[in-house]
């Protein structure tokens, strides 16, 4: 067969990344500290952005970036016109006040700055592999897991299972060992791939292949099943429990760091709930338009580009922490509506509510909703509680659908009042709930006793 060259035209559709939307989705993940952190490295690199003392930011409207989910075209303004608004939960200075240097200084980094950090040695930034990244890191739940739904979520936005796969591969990899694991037996299995798993007893195998019977310390049957000694698999068991089953644990715990929420939801005189929406610590910005007026350097190409490419970096910035101000406002109104028991009456009266349902609701998209949601903390009567905390399951009641989280503090408020001179069983504590109005099953009950860091009656 002869060969030969041809060309032919083709039609084909792929997600372009543009600098700019790549920024507004970082602006959109970053809590107040981290968004102040940002800010101050910004202003000190784009000579477009000024920092003023003046609670408002001047943009030119005529000059705003857009994009699907961009539609905002006014410039950044404090909505708030009452200085006293916000509740005195941290400490102020002589004039009120505290710098953002103060407020941001000597922290150790996040997980998600020290998993991002190894991604951008591996991709280029403004590569499709790297946003894939980010999203896989901003879906990791508190203990560090990528979880089944969190992957049909990141799947679902990405629409490239290949890339989602390979990108995943890698980053589990990453320090710390296990991280973005599905579940814990992934995670240790990891952990003992990294160190050969080699011993006198195949530790790989037993989590491999006899997870559940190691966790409920069925020692005598392994021992029979594996034709060893009971005391080498206690041994083996004793080496296991020293890997880290919650590879996300030592940057949660360790990070000290002071927490400033981002919505604050407190009652009124009236009995009424006010929404206030915090950004005090976030640096005021203005458009410094000098830069414009060197009309004598227009003909130098490379300046005429660094002009325009900072210029249009600085419009979207400021229209991209409007966008964000305004969802958190959503957000936190349809959270009133939906949860105004909770508002009144505390953490068992809260309903169940998806990230999906509310994404539908406020017509957000739900990675963009789920990047609102990340690190970002809201102020009630009843506690500070990560925004994440909102979004739950629900489980079967007689009154309809009943949150997950309503059920954990359930349990644990059953076990707590228990006779402790008894051991109160997963099965029975099903009896209660069941006698409450609320249908589980016993390994139900068992996953959300684990949860709540409650070990079972054995252990107790």
């Amino acid at each position: 067969m002869q060969q030969r060259f041809s060309l032919e035209p083709r039609l084909q559709q792929k997600l372009a990344l543009t600098p700019a939307l790549m920024q507004s989705l970082k602006v959109l993940q970053l809590s107040n500290l981290e968004l102040a952190d940002y800010l101050a490295h910004e202003i000190s690199e784009n000579p477009f952005l000024e920092e003023t003392a003046s609670r408002g930011v001047r943009i030119d409207e005529n000059r705003l970036i857009k994009n699907d989910e961009q539609q905002h075209k006014m410039e950044y303004l404090e909505e708030s016109s009452d200085p006293g608004a916000y509740l005195n939960y941290r400490k102020n200075d002589e004039n009120g006040k505290t710098s953002v240097i103060e407020k941001t200084a000597s922290r150790p980094p996040s997980l998600s700055e020290h998993l991002l950090g190894q991604l951008s040695l591996l991709y280029p930034e403004d590569s499709a592999e790297y946003s894939a990244g980010e999203l896989i890191i901003g879906s990791l739940d508190t203990d560090g897991f990528f979880t089944a739904q969190a992957r049909e979520a990141v799947n679902n936005e990405i629409n490239n299972p290949a890339r989602l796969d390979n990108v995943l591969e890698q980053i589990k990899k990453f320090h710390p060992p296990g991280i973005a694991s599905e579940n814990i037996q992934e995670c240790l299995i990891r952990q003992l791939e990294e160190a050969g798993g080699a011993s006198s007893f195949g530790l790989l195998e037993l989590v491999k292949n006899s997870f559940d019977d190691l966790r409920r310390k069925k020692i005598r049957e392994l021992a029979v099943r594996y034709d060893v000694p009971e005391e080498a698999v206690i041994n083996a068991a004793q080496i296991i429990s020293h890997l880290e089953p919650k590879p996300a644990r030592n940057f949660t715990g360790s990070d000290n760091r002071e927490i400033i929420p981002e919505i604050i939801v407190r009652a009124n005189a009236q009995g009424e709930f006010d929404i206030i929406i915090d950004n005090e610590i976030i640096p005021r910005i203005v458009f410094n338009d000098t830069y414009r007026r060197f009309k004598k350097l227009e003909s130098n190409e490379e300046f005429s580009k660094f002009i325009r490419e900072k210029e249009g970096r600085a419009h979207n910035l400021m229209s991209s922490i409007r966008y964000r101000r305004q969802n958190l406002k959503k957000i936190a109104s349809a959270l009133l509506e939906k949860q105004i028991d909770f508002f009144r009456n505390g953490p068992k009266a809260l309903k169940p509510q998806t990230l999906t349902a509310m994404a539908d609701k406020l017509g957000l998209n739900e990675g963009t909703l789920s990047r609102l949601a990340n690190s970002k903390y809201i102020q009630t009567s009843w506690g500070v509680f990560p925004l994440r905390y909102f979004f739950t399951s629900s489980v079967t009641g007689e009154q309809g659908a009943v949150s997950s989280r309503n059920v954990k503090e359930l349990i644990r408020e059953i076990i707590s009042e228990y006779d402790e001179g008894k051991k109160l069983s997963d099965r029975k504590i099903v009896e209660i709930l069941n006698k409450k109005g609320i249908s589980v099953a016993r390994r139900t009950v068992a996953k959300y006793r684990n949860n709540i860091n409650i070990l079972s009656s054995f252990n107790r």
